[in-house]
């Protein structure tokens, strides 16, 4: 196997991975969007753990090219 080869499947891999995280961190966003306990720190924080993983979706797709 080449070092591209592994180097794509392993950006594949890690992708799939934060678009799962994602996806239960927007789903959590919308339970604390219901939530009237919920205090603006921890929404805050959920809203800039999930830009930080658009961020990181984003920078694999680099290495699927």
């Amino acid at each position: 196997m080449s070092s591209q080869f592994m180097e794509y499947n392993t950006a594949v891999f890690i992708g799939d991975i934060l678009e799962s995280q994602l996806k239960k961190q927007k789903e959590r966003i919308l339970e604390c969007q219901k939530d009237k306990n919920c205090n603006t720190e921890t929404y805050e924080n959920q809203l800039d753990f999930c830009e930080k993983i658009e961020y990181a979706i984003k920078e694999m797709e680099k290495f699927k090219r």
